[in-house]
């Protein structure tokens, strides 16, 4: 099953300058499914513990301490990069920030077959 779909980036003159993808980035870079979406809950609460740290206008210092861990980890969290931090830890983050998280899970819709009409 295919977590994401693709399409072409074109310049002005028409030459293919990249893909947009839509769906799991992680997918598309060719980890498996469980693997991307480790990665993708992982990318979405750094996401939105570096907005929070943006909009409380604190620097990484400060955000560290608020958050109870160490500057180097608050720098990794707001340059993206996930792989350095745990999921575990993360939501002990949003939850020092008091940020209310809540994980859905759901099985994936069954896809439906056309209709064919003769």
């Amino acid at each position: 099953m295919s977590l994401h779909s693709e399409t072409p980036i074109h310049a002005s003159d028409g030459s293919p300058v990249g893909v947009r993808v839509e769906g799991n980035l992680f997918s598309a870079l060719g980890f498996d499914e469980s693997e991307s979406a480790a990665l993708a809950a992982r990318a979405d609460l750094a996401a939105a513990l570096a907005s929070f740290i943006r909009e409380q206008g604190w620097t990484q210092t400060v955000a560290a301490k608020h958050l109870g861990t160490t500057q180097a980890r608050i720098s990794a969290l707001v340059r993206g990069r996930v792989t350095d931090l745990s999921l575990d830890a993360l939501v002990t983050m949003a939850a020092r920030a008091g940020l209310h998280l809540r994980l859905t899970a759901s099985r994936p819709r069954a896809r439906r077959k056309p209709t064919t009409t003769s």
